[in-house]
């Protein structure tokens, strides 16, 4: 577009005078052949004589300069001085302040991207909640969908059991940050597997999980870890040391003494795994804890755990762990009519006494009669036991009142839990709970 106070190149042919149905080919042009006038001013030779371009061809390139083009109607008009050769033309040209380079100016235009980019561009855009929180938008939904998300990578390897994984260098150096969570396998080795994670060392990047790998991890395993709070247990983590019947806690057990008595240490994973054993006793100083019976294969560093809050029925039953070749104990009658002896299996090692590892006691809540002035509500029963035999193997008893409402109470085992007597001679405890 012809733009005003700016220089402008034009090109025209010219009628033949000898026949008027061609353009005049080669026409000889001279000084004065052509001139400018500018808003109908005067005529005036133009600064640059035109020019036969190609050579010897038809057209003729016009060239006005930015000061011939300073107006708004610039007229050229062409006229063969000789007067033998061409035919006379008026050329009219309307001139614009601005054009379309003045529009989108070709120093800052940008090629727009390509369809494949803006698809990358939409797919690689960060979601935050203050850019992509309109509420039912597809941003805020796929934040949603994605919230429990923690961290994702790819693992350096399966860390120093096939219980672990070591995650990428930028997780987390903070001691316990994963734990408990779920690391899902979306690629390379061991893809489709999950685990429960335990205990997250931060200095090694390194996750102890539930239960040992099918497919070990490796440098090609692309990781996800996801929130997860349902972990039915009150301490898990890696043991730290362990003999056949003591395993220390990791750092984060309790520091109180007894916490654990009567609940159950789970070997889930690592050496000894599968493996059960309910606690005697719990060192809250150095966070250990003593099993009543013997594990057959002794954990180690690489054995995960879990401690599981069971009830006084499950206790009870599992307390009684014969040792060796037993003899059936025997449980004698009681003494006194009317009075039920309710007992239940237990087992120490040998040569300890029964009641230094063991406190049981019955609270009489509630009883129909009084018994020969001795046994009332409020009374306090205090359990006796059968001699152990050689192997640790005994009996707990107490003798209670026919339909009493009693509260068993054992200590050790940080249980306790109510029963109904019943009118028999002899019951076991747990089978009335």
């Amino acid at each position: 577009m012809p733009k005003k106070n700016q220089a402008f190149i034009l090109y025209t042919s010219l009628v033949s005078q000898s026949n008027p149905f061609i353009m005049q080919a080669n026409p000889t042009l001279a000084a004065g052949d052509l001139k400018v006038s500018i808003d109908g001013g005067a005529l005036n030779n133009l600064a640059t004589l035109p020019t036969v371009t190609p050579a010897a061809g038809k057209m003729v390139k016009i060239s006005l300069s930015a000061t011939e083009m300073n107006g708004t109607n610039i007229t050229v008009v062409c006229s063969d001085a000789s007067g033998a050769e061409w035919q006379d033309q008026t050329i009219n040209i309307l001139t614009s302040v601005r054009d379309i380079d003045d529009v989108l100016p070709t120093s800052s235009y940008t090629t727009p991207p390509t369809v494949g980019a803006i698809t990358d561009a939409v797919w690689d855009e960060v979601l935050t909640g203050a850019t992509h929180n309109v509420p039912t938008s597809a941003g805020r939904r796929l934040r949603q969908v994605t919230a429990s998300i923690i961290i994702d990578g790819m693992a350096q390897g399966a860390g120093t059991g096939n219980n672990q994984i070591q995650l990428a260098n930028d997780a987390s150096s903070v001691n316990g940050t994963y734990d408990p969570g779920l690391v899902y396998i979306v690629s390379g080795a061991g893809i489709g597997q999950s685990r429960i994670i335990l205990e997250y060392n931060g200095a090694t990047r390194t996750a102890t999980v539930n239960r040992d790998w099918k497919v070990a991890p490796d440098a090609t395993s692309e990781y996800v870890i996801a929130a997860y709070a349902d972990l039915q247990c009150v301490n898990e983590g890696l043991v730290r040391a362990a003999t056949a019947n003591t395993i220390q806690l990791n750092a984060l057990a309790s520091t109180d003494d007894d916490a654990y008595n009567g609940q159950a240490v789970f070997i889930v994973s690592g050496t000894g795994q599968d493996q059960l054993a309910v606690i005697r006793d719990y060192d809250g100083a150095t966070q250990t804890a003593t099993t009543y019976c013997t594990l057959a294969t002794t954990p180690d560093t690489t054995s995960g755990y879990v401690m599981l809050p069971l009830g006084l029925a499950p206790i009870l039953s599992l307390m009684y762990d014969y040792q060796g070749t037993p003899t059936p104990i025997v449980i004698p009658p009681p003494a006194l009519s009317n009075v039920c002896r309710v007992y239940e299996f237990a087992y120490i090692q040998s040569g300890a006494s029964p009641l230094s590892t063991v406190t049981a006691t019955a609270q009489i809540i509630d009883l129909p009669f009084d018994y020969d002035g001795k046994l009332h509500a409020g009374t306090s029963v205090t359990a006796l036991t059968t001699t152990p035999d050689g192997q640790g193997n005994y009996a707990i008893y107490w003798d209670l009142p026919y339909t009493s409402t009693v509260t068993i109470y054992v200590k050790e085992h940080g249980v306790q839990h109510q029963i109904t007597v019943p009118s028999t001679t002899t019951a076991r405890l747990a089978d009335l709970i």
